[in-house]
């Protein structure tokens, strides 16, 4: 647990060493390095991790089946994304084993982040403290696939937010090969004919219909119910509530507050699906953890200039949040074990 808090409370010195408030617009340089130096740290602590995680020993199975040369047939009928399945043939191609796999996974997710933080106009710093708790510690250590689909659609989403609504739908299709929850973002989409929103609705109704064969153990309650949802919806409503006391913000920028209402009112919905399909509403739930993290960045963002208490009380408030989510997640979760104690082959090349 102890180099989890570490490098949570290194990215929060580098989150507070950055505040744009403090800095001139000479340091800003100064920023870009130390969220690169941020990226270059989480690449390596997730993936260079070893044994971690509580998926580990199915992704090594399932490396096992991708072996080189490869089999297309086999290739193209087991039941996993495209996406990750070409990180495995990549990796048993030219041996480097999970351990590559991991790394090309937690260098997707850094560069997404860093991506969403530049289209958003966010200082990364801020997004590695806010997301490390639970989107890069948590998710990131524990569904490799997921984490990868859910950083790129933070990118997407970004892009939508700045009217690039081709990117947003290359970029979803993106995030899909990696796990195919990702197409509950088409949630996002926006028609300007009503035609268009019912094959929408159509659409929805064939992808629910998969999802509930492809991911049965998600929506068939019982022992499958997360126990967790509860923990995790709490933060998305914390944005949500964000969101609509900062909304007057965000008018002037229609798309962004196009998307973060729709994401609030997807919030609201899924904290009454919860209590029917549980697990299904949590994995959901992570695609919009880009309304948390905007929203945990925003406070930071927009606060009054000419009074400084505001300033030092809004990260009180995000530095509060983060450690609050890291305490809950490191100290009283009972799937702690899952990525606590922290290993790593590191150690192995010196």
């Amino acid at each position: 647990m102890l180099i989890y808090f570490v490098i949570l409370t290194l990215f929060c010195l580098s989150a507070v060493l950055t505040f744009d408030r403090i800095l001139s617009n000479g340091w800003r340089s100064f920023t870009s390095c130390i969220a690169f130096l941020n990226g270059i740290v989480l690449i390596v602590f997730i993936g260079l991790r070893d044994g971690v995680g509580g998926d580990w020993e199915s992704y090594v199975a399932l490396l096992e089946r991708f072996r080189w040369p490869l089999n297309l047939g086999e290739y193209v009928m087991l039941p996993i994304e495209p996406g990750y399945a070409a990180l495995d043939v990549l990796a048993n191609a030219v041996g480097g084993g999970i351990y590559l796999v991991n790394f090309l996974c937690a260098l997707i997710i850094v560069f997404s982040f860093i991506q969403y933080a530049a289209l958003m106009k966010i200082n990364a710093n801020y997004v590695f403290f806010i997301a490390a708790p639970y989107i890069l510690f948590v998710v990131g250590m524990n569904y490799s696939r997921q984490s990868v689909a859910i950083a790129i659609s933070f990118v997407a989403l970004a892009h939508l937010a700045n009217g690039n609504s081709r990117g947003f739908r290359l970029l979803m299709l993106l995030a899909m090969c990696f796990h195919f929850t990702a197409a509950v973002l088409i949630v996002f989409l926006r028609f300007k004919r009503k035609i268009y929103s019912v094959l929408l609705l159509g659409f929805l109704g064939v992808i629910g219909a998969f999802m509930s064969f492809r991911y049965s153990a998600y929506v068939s309650g019982g022992e499958f119910d997360s126990k967790g949802v509860w923990l995790r919806l709490s933060m998305l409503l914390v944005g949500a509530f964000l969101f609509w006391s900062l909304r007057n913000h965000w008018r002037s920028q229609p798309d962004a507050y196009w998307i973060l209402k729709r994401a609030s009112l997807v919030v609201i919905m899924l904290a009454a699906l919860s209590f029917r399909f549980s697990t299904i509403a949590d994995r959901i739930g992570l695609y919009m953890m880009f309304l948390y993290v905007t929203m945990m960045a925003s406070t930071l963002r927009y606060i009054r200039p000419n009074y400084p208490e505001f300033q030092w009380l809004s990260i009180f408030f995000c530095a509060a949040m983060t450690y609050a989510v890291f305490f809950v997640w490191f100290g009283l979760s009972s799937a702690a074990s899952l990525w606590i104690p922290y290993r790593s082959i590191l150690p192995t090349f010196f």
